[in-house]
């Protein structure tokens, strides 16, 4: 976020860097359930 000051267009800048980060905290949030739930199927299995 801090290179977007040293742009001309600042809303803009911070407006793409949000919604990056949220696209990519939305994947690596379907990964980390993926793993709990083969996590849960492990355990009862077991």
């Amino acid at each position: 976020m801090a290179a977007c000051f040293k742009k001309f267009l600042v809303n803009r800048c911070r407006d793409d860097a949000q919604s990056d980060f949220k696209e990519e905290n939305k994947v690596a949030r379907r990964i980390l359930n993926e793993g709990k739930a083969i996590e849960r199927q492990v355990k009862k299995s077991s």
